[in-house]
C-alpha cells in the first residue's frame, strides 16, 4: 500500500487521509514493540512453567516414587519378614555412602527383590539400591557385597564431569531418555499421574554406563572400602571373576563390551586400567576374610 507524506504532516494512504501526526506514529511503533515484547516474555514464563529446572529435592521425589513403584511391581521382601537381612544390608549401605557428596540430601535406601534366575543391583535416583535374590546368593563374601554396593552407589551420587546441574549419573541418564517433554515428565511420575515410572525402573536396570564412568565407580568403590574399612580391594575383583554366563549376570555384562568378552578391541586397554586401580590400593584391608565370609553367609543363607 502506496503512503504519500503531506505538506500538512499527514499521511495519505491511496484514496483516504489516515489522521495521525508523526508523535503519533512513533508513539504506535512503541506500543507495537511493547505488545511483543509481553508477549514473548509471557511464552517464556509459561515454558519455564511447564519445564522448570529439575533440583536434587525433585531427584529425591522421584527416587521414592520410583521406589515405592518397585515395591508394588516387583517381587520384593517384606522387610518385617527379613528383618536381620534388610539391617545388615542398611548397616553395609550407610558404611558404603560415608564418601558420597550429597549423602544428607538422599533417603539412601536398599530394597531387595525376588529374582533367582538373574544377578543384579542397579541405583535408582535419589539413592535407593534395588538388589536381586539372585545376585546376593551368588556373592561369596561380605568384601563382595561391600564393592558392588559402594560401585552403584557412586552412580546415585555422582555428576558426570560435563555436567552443570547437580544431578546425580543415573538422574542424568533418564533425562537422555525420557526427557523429550522436559521436567514435566519427571513431575508427572512424582505426583502419580504418569505411569512411566515403570517404564523408568526397566531402563534403569539395564543401564550401560560409558567406560570411563564405570571405572570411576570403581576407583570410588575401592577407595571407599579401603580408606574407611577393613575390606580387601580384591573382592570386586573376585565379583568379576566369578565366571558366570552373562544372560545371567546382569551386572558384569552391563559393563563395558571387551572387559569379560573374548575378542574385540579395547580388551588390554580396558582390564590394564582395572588392574591399575586394584594395584593402587593393594595392601589395605584385612586379608584375612574368613570372619567376613561367615558372616555374609549367616545372613544370606535363608535365602538359598
Amino acid at each position: 500500500m502506496k503512503h504519500t507524506k503531506l505538506n500538512d504532516g499527514y499521511y495519505k494512504c491511496e484514496s483516504f487521509y489516515v489522521m495521525m501526526s508523526n508523535n503519533q506514529v512513533l508513539r504506535l511503533f512503541v506500543l507495537f514493540f511493547w505488545v511483543l515484547f509481553m508477549a514473548t516474555s509471557c511464552q517464556e514464563t509459561n515454558l519455564e512453567e511447564q519445564n522448570p529446572i529439575l533440583t536434587v529435592s525433585n531427584e529425591k521425589e522421584l527416587g521414592n516414587r520410583l521406589y515405592d513403584i518397585s515395591m508394588s511391581t516387583l517381587n520384593t521382601l517384606d522387610r518385617s519378614e527379613y528383618a536381620d537381612l534388610y539391617n545388615y544390608l542398611e548397616s553395609a549401605m550407610n558404611m558404603a555412602i560415608i564418601n558420597t557428596r550429597i549423602k544428607d540430601k538422599f533417603d539412601w535406601g536398599i530394597l531387595v527383590y525376588e529374582d533367582y534366575d538373574n544377578y543384579n543391583i542397579f541405583s535408582l535416583p535419589g539413592g535407593k539400591v534395588l538388589i536381586s535374590t539372585g545376585m546376593l546368593t551368588h556373592l561369596q563374601s561380605e568384601h563382595q557385597l561391600m564393592a558392588i554396593l559402594a560401585h552403584e552407589i557412586y552412580f546415585a551420587d555422582r555428576m558426570d564431569q560435563n555436567d552443570t546441574d547437580d544431578l546425580s549419573l543415573v538422574m542424568q541418564m533418564l533425562k537422555l531418555k525420557f526427557g523429550e517433554y522436559g521436567t514435566k515428565t519427571f513431575l508427572e511420575v512424582i505426583d502419580g499421574t504418569s505411569e512411566t515410572g515403570s517404564d523408568m525402573i526397566i531402563y534403569i536396570r539395564d543401564i550401560v554406563y560409558e567406560p570411563y564412568q564405570v571405572f570411576s565407580a570403581d576407583d570410588f568403590a575401592l577407595g571407599t572400602i579401603c580408606e574407611n574399612y577393613l575390606y580387601s580391594p580384591y573382592g570386586l575383583e573376585e565379583v568379576l571373576g566369578l565366571g558366570v554366563d552373562l544372560s545371567e549376570f546382569i551386572w558384569l555384562d552391563n559393563r563395558p563390551p571387551g572387559r569379560l568378552s573374548q575378542g574385540g578391541e579395547g580388551i588390554y586397554t580396558l582390564q590394564n586400567r582395572f588392574d591399575n586401580i586394584v594395584s593402587w590400593y593393594a595392601g589395605c584391608g584385612n586379608e584375612n576374610v574368613d570372619q567376613y565370609i561367615t558372616r555374609y553367609n549367616s545372613f544370606i543363607d535363608p535365602l538359598r
